[in-house]
């Protein structure tokens, strides 16, 4: 329920959910987590939400992703400006060695725009 909130930037549910009990620090088996999820959602909200309770905003998943590379590939461009302003990591490199840039340029072919 915390990833589905956190992707759609609804900060009353994830106040209500962490009130009773839900760990806003949780990771599901991939290792991703509220800043991976809410990057891949566009929502700025979520993130700085997340960050202030003390995320880092260059954690990995399973894969070695940070919430930059998910925001590039996911074509969320106001997440990426964010990520940017609060230190997201550019130069980063998942498994296979690619950057949040790689990934923002090929996901530009994909959704025409910059």
């Amino acid at each position: 329920a915390m990833h589905f909130a956190s992707f759609f930037g609804n900060i009353n549910l994830i106040t209500y959910l962490i009130s009773m009990g839900a760990d806003p620090f949780s990771t599901n088996k991939c290792n991703i987590n509220m800043l991976h999820v809410a990057a891949q959602g566009d929502q700025p909200r979520s993130l700085a939400f997340f960050l202030r309770l003390g995320l880092d905003i260059n954690s990995r998943d399973k894969r070695m992703s940070t919430p930059l590379h998910w925001a590039a590939f996911a074509g969320s461009e106001m997440a990426l400006n964010y990520i940017l302003a609060w230190g997201g990591d550019v130069n980063a490199q998942d498994m296979k060695g690619l950057t949040p840039l790689f990934l923002a340029i090929k996901a530009s072919e994909d959704i025409r725009s910059t």
